[in-house]
């Protein structure tokens, strides 16, 4: 590993026996950067420009005393990439940042994640698609993983991951963890709308990603059969509610929203079309923490809701809620 800025190669890695000799298509094991070699540390930085740990994502800064002086003509650009190193703060102790992410396995090899200078701009927010796709990367059932924004028809904009994944499919309990992960680590607008199993990512001819190719998110991939039904008449609003802010043809009870290609201004229509059909207030951070069908039947239950929607309204008319309280949704898991 070594770019024209560090002038050689800057680290190294042993591969296993075990990998050397695995048959094509057989060594699944992404082969680390390594360790830095004589002279050279490969340091780890967060946005506080702190070292990360084992596991967490950070910039690959490159600390050599073969460092190029800079970019000629350009002082800007070598301010910003030839720095003095943040860990010792010594203007003569010099370090360039790579603009690459990667992370610190246990065993203190470095893994190279993604570039970080993907940026987009998504519903007034600056993105960068490649700390996502570090965090992405770093997860245990992702083999190889990308997100790029995509524009399905009758939608909006959104963010799409596309992983391969370590086993043979991508399952919904794969998914839901993948996505607890990216939630733990990067802001809300960064969380991809959707996240897609692939068997492999299609490449160009020259070996690179073909964005092209990437299939665009589907309204439901589900079963009907498979899609559990409405058991009250006002999860059956909600549930028409959700199919019309999302304009997706089906919803089930347990879908989340997010993961159906909601975001922030389509969760607000929702709770405005909620408020103006069932007649309760509802706030954004009630909807967040009750993003199913099913959660935000028992929120607008407890909230006192009058049920009985306009007439001509084509909408399934609504007893009183007290007739026939649900059951917490978690409740007994």
């Amino acid at each position: 590993f070594g770019s024209t800025e560090t002038q050689r190669a800057i680290s190294y890695y042993v591969i296993p026996r075990t990998v050397a000799h695995a048959g094509e298509g057989l060594a699944k094991e992404i082969i680390p950067l390594g360790v830095g070699a004589r002279d050279v540390q490969l340091l780890l930085l967060n946005a506080q420009q702190h070292l990360v740990g084992i596991g967490e994502v950070g910039e690959i800064l490159v600390r050599s005393p073969h460092l190029a002086r800079g970019y000629l003509g350009d002082d800007a650009l070598t301010q910003a990439r030839f720095i003095a190193n943040p860990v010792t703060g010594d203007a003569h102790d010099r370090a360039y940042r790579t603009g690459d992410l990667g992370r610190y396995l246990p065993d203190g090899n470095v893994e190279y994640l993604a570039r970080r200078d993907q940026q987009v701009k998504l519903r007034g927010f600056r993105i960068e698609l490649g700390e996502i796709e570090a965090v992405l990367r770093a997860h245990p059932a992702v083999r190889e993983g990308v997100v790029v924004v995509q524009e399905p028809p009758t939608q909006d904009k959104m963010l799409v991951a596309y992983v391969v994944p370590t086993q043979d499919s991508l399952t919904t309990e794969m998914v839901a963890d993948i996505r607890r992960s990216l939630q733990s680590k990067v802001p809300v607008y960064m969380v991809p709308a959707h996240i897609l199993g692939l068997a492999a990512l299609p490449l160009t001819p020259n070996g690179k990603l073909d964005r092209r190719a990437l299939p665009l998110p589907g309204a439901l991939s589900v079963a009907d059969d498979m899609v559990p039904a409405p058991r009250t008449p006002l999860e059956l609003q909600l549930m028409k509610i959700w199919e019309s802010v999302l304009n997706l043809p089906q919803v089930g009870i347990d879908d989340n929203f997010f993961d159906l290609g909601g975001h922030s201004l389509l969760a607000t229509q929702l709770v405005a079309r909620v408020s103006e059909v069932l007649g309760v207030s509802l706030t954004l951070r009630q909807f967040f923490e009750a993003p199913t069908v099913a959660k935000l039947a028992y929120v607008v239950e407890h909230a006192g809701a009058a049920t009985t929607p306009a007439a001509g309204a084509g909408a399934v008319p609504l007893t009183r809620l007290s007739r026939q309280p649900s059951t917490p949704p978690d409740a007994g898991r």
